[in-house]
């Protein structure tokens, strides 16, 4: 092999060694930082949490055990979610909770000095493709893109269109978070499989996506399995297993 392919090589390790010194780096800032003593209704409705979950806590969900000691997890050990960057798919019947246990992510996340934010999946469509945006828009696209963790709700329930852009988007949008090392969680009432399911109807590109990159968590009050490829640390965490 030739010396400029190994030079580009080189270069190639030298920038990934950055992005990952970079983060570490950020983890440990946010780490030192105190958090937030109160959290402000204006700032949460700002980030996308609904007004009906503003005062929410992890102990008003009382619907399942299991998801609630994950979550109580998850939110304990948010710098370790970010630092392995643990995505979540919250998936299945509807009412059980899925939104506002994700909304509990985005407050604590901010509580914790993260940038976080919510929106549903139509209104990152109509964010889109809106064509003259004001400078709240642009504002908001801003937040989003820079969140460290950021929740992308009723997945599914947007207008689809023949042209698949909100197919695309979802892509870009997913596409992009694993490269910026963003947490994504995306709450789904469609199952995963099957005629009609999410893959289904996004496509190979997004079940790909979800099952390299995602723990997938089954709402049906019935069952309940955190599964994940390779973040070992924090999933063994999640599942209480011992080292």
């Amino acid at each position: 092999m030739s010396l400029k392919y190994f030079l580009k090589e080189e270069r190639r390790a030298k920038l990934h060694f950055r992005f990952l010194l970079k983060g570490k780096l950020n983890m440990a800032s946010k780490r030192n930082i105190p958090p937030r003593k109160t959290l402000s209704k204006e700032n949460l409705l700002l980030r996308g949490v609904p007004v009906e979950y503003i005062e929410g806590t992890l102990g008003d969900y009382v619907q399942e055990d299991e998801y609630r000691e994950f979550f109580n997890k998850y939110l304990s050990n948010l710098h370790l979610m970010y630092e392995d960057r643990v995505n979540l798919c919250l998936y299945g019947a509807n009412g059980t909770g899925k939104s506002f246990l994700s909304s509990l992510i985005v407050k604590e996340g901010y509580r914790l000095r993260y940038k976080t934010a919510l929106i549903t999946m139509q209104g990152l469509i109509d964010l889109n493709f809106k064509p003259n945006k004001t400078e709240e828009d642009w504002d908001k696209i801003k937040m989003i893109r820079e969140a460290d963790f950021l929740v992308i709700d009723e997945l599914g329930k947007e207008n689809f269109t023949k042209s698949g852009s909100n197919i695309n988007l979802l892509e870009e949008i997913l596409r992009n978070a694993v490269t910026k090392g963003q947490v994504v969680i995306i709450c789904t009432n469609l199952p995963l499989e099957g005629e009609g399911g999410l893959y289904h109807q996004y496509g190979a590109s997004i079940k790909s996506l979800i099952d390299g990159s995602f723990v997938k968590l089954k709402f049906d009050n019935s069952d309940y399995r955190p599964i994940h490829l390779n973040k070992k640390r924090a999933i063994k965490l999640l599942r209480g297993e011992e080292d």
